[in-house]
Parts: structure tokens; sequence; C-alpha cells
């Protein structure tokens, strides 16, 4: 039954207010009932928190905190800086909103609450995405809890992704697919077929002609071969071992491949007393060779010239290129890339060439 208040001056009944927490589940929640669950962000800023406490003293607590009752105490879902601040003030209860949910949605929530305030760290952020897709499954879902751009969530999430090609994880990055299995699948084509190649691949699935099983058709075809290969050399140097009588050959120079070219340009460009100059070695291979040599220095200096650019360069130089698919050379070109000049090889290669010591 509602209560009724008679206005004694006027004589006017008016129903009289219930109280509060029959109009929302907001209480005043004593601190020491409070537990904060493990933060994403690993620092707070003490300063940003200090004057909070400050403008709350003054002006009162605007928004209550995000609670989720748990038996006789409470976790904080939303809000731990104001409840860090009042603490500062040595208030002793916090209007809390409580929202009864499961230890999933709780987390959900947290995460969610804290990417879209802002004030997390790029590691922090990439972070919360990854828990977040572990959680719902697809960038999409991912983007609308948070409220970004499926683009921004993409690119952090694709940050979390290790040991995957830069061309593998540029996909991933762009949103082209989040397909990891493919991913992996097409860095270990990489790996056997070359950049090259693998850009052709690549592009093969950035336009929706390729998806997962072509690229592990292609990889397992590649290993095939591969392995072949080597039973077929294994073979030829058996047959070798066995026939003493034949005079021995010397052995074929190896195989031509931009990797091993890559390291004899760094080889020639670093020491005094190698037998050619980067120039003059360059000038040995094929029009072909040559070819892919500047495809290769090329695309590095498109990394270096790209959004990330700054960025991929710094964590190359700090942590070091090794365990990463790029050589001294790759960063050296991804720095003339950031320059903002077009790249041009000979110019690259000659203003790089340390004095040679004479015969």
């Amino acid at each position: 039954m509602q209560t009724v208040i008679t206005n004694k001056s006027t004589g006017r009944k008016t129903a009289a207010m219930p109280a509060l927490a029959a109009i929302a589940e907001v209480m005043l929640v004593p601190i020491e009932l409070i537990d904060t669950l493990p933060q994403l962000r690993k620092e707070f800023n003490q300063e940003s928190i200090e004057e909070l406490a400050k403008d709350i003293e003054t002006r009162g607590l605007l928004q209550p905190i995000l609670l989720n009752p748990t038996g006789d105490r409470y976790q904080v879902i939303a809000g731990e800086r104001r409840l860090r601040a009042i603490k500062l003030n040595g208030t002793t209860s916090i209007p809390a909103l409580l929202v009864k949910a499961s230890a999933n949605d709780t987390m959900l929530m947290q995460l969610a609450e804290n990417v879209q305030r802002e004030d997390l760290s790029l590691e922090e952020e990439c972070e919360a995405i990854k828990t977040l897709y572990d959680a719902l499954g697809s960038l999409d879902e991912v983007a609308k809890t948070v409220k970004k751009s499926k683009p921004w969530c993409s690119k952090r999430y694709a940050m979390t992704q290790k040991g995957l090609h830069y061309y593998a994880n540029k996909l991933l990055e762009e949103g082209i697919t989040e397909d990891i299995e493919l991913l992996k699948s097409l860095s270990s084509l990489i790996d056997v077929i070359g950049w090259t190649e693998g850009s052709k691949w690549t592009n093969q699935v950035r336009n929706g002609k390729a998806g997962r099983n072509e690229i592990r058709a292609a990889l397992k075809k590649e290993k095939a071969i591969a392995k072949a290969e080597l039973e077929k050399a294994r073979a030829k140097q058996a047959a070798q071992k066995v026939s003493h009588a034949k005079p021995k050959k010397p052995p074929p120079p190896p195989p031509w491949t931009i990797d091993d070219a890559i390291d004899d340009l760094g080889q020639a460009l670093t020491y005094t007393d190698a037998d050619l100059s980067a120039l003059d070695l360059l000038k040995t291979w094929t029009q072909e060779q040559r070819g892919q040599i500047a495809e290769r220095l090329k695309q590095m200096a498109a990394i270096g010239a790209g959004e990330d650019g700054f960025k991929t360069i710094g964590h190359l130089i700090i942590n070091g290129h090794y365990g990463t698919p790029y050589t001294d050379i790759d960063l050296l070109a991804m720095i003339a890339g950031h320059s903002g000049k077009p790249f041009d090889l000979g110019n690259f290669l000659a203003n790089l060439q340390v004095p040679r010591e004479k015969a």
C-alpha cells in the first residue's frame, strides 16, 4: 500500500517518495567490504586520483561505482579510480550500483569499461582485446562490446599474435581474416617459398581467392617438393661415397636464394676485405634475381614509411631483429623508407658501402 503525505500548510495530499533501494539497486556500501579484481591496467596515475579526490570532496561523487555482490562482500566491476579517490578522502562508505553478474560477465564488463576509458597503454589495450576475443569469439563482437571500430580492434589483436610472418600479420591487422590457423599456415608457406611467391599467396587471400584449404594444400605440396629434393641430394651423396674409383667432382654451388643473397650483400657492405663491393656483387646476379632483391628492399622501405613504421623500427633497434624475419639490411631499408625519399636500390647500397681495402 502506498504511503500518503499531507502538506500541513496547503492540506494537499501527495504520494510519499519510496526508499532509494526501491527505485534502483543503489546502496551505500562500506569500503571495507569491497574487493578489487586483478586489474588489466598496470599502473594508476596517482596525481589524477588525488585531483579526483579533491573534486569529489568539493562536489561529491556524481556517479556511483559498479559492484557485483558476492556473498557478504562486493567486487568492483567499474569505478576503481573513484574508489581509490574516496579512500584518500577518508570516507568509509561509497554509493554503488549493484549488478549481480557471473565471473565471466564481470570480467567482460570490466575489460570493456577499461578500454572505453581510453587511458590504457597500448600493451594493456592489446591484452584486453585478446582476452575479449578469446571470450567472445569474433572481432565483430569485440568491437561492439568496447564500442570501437573493427580495424582498431584488429590492429591490437594482431599485435598479440607471435610468430606470424609480416604478410600474415598484416592480413590480421587489416581485418582481412582472423583465421589464425590460416595465417599460421601462410607464415609456414612463406618460410618455404620466400617473400616474392609469398606475396602472391597473400594477395590471393586478401582478394578472397584462397582460404585455409588452399594455403594448407600449397604448404603440403611445397614441403613434399623440399623433402624429395633433400632425399635426392642424400641419395646422390651416398652414391658418391660408394664409388671410390671415379674422380670426385667439385660439388655444385648451392642454389641461389634471396635470403642468402641478402646475407651476402650484408657481408659486402660491412667488411673492408670483401672480395666484391655490394654493387659489384649485385651485377653478378641475373636480372630476375636483382629484381627480387629490389622488390624485397622496397617492401622494407614501405614498412618504414607506413603508419607503424617508426614503432617497427624502434622495436627492432631496441630488441634486436633476431627471432624476426628481418636482417640488418631490412632494418636499414625501413629507415631509408621512413625518411620519405623515393627508394633507389643503387643509391641505397652506394651510401651504405664501407671503404674497401686495396689489393
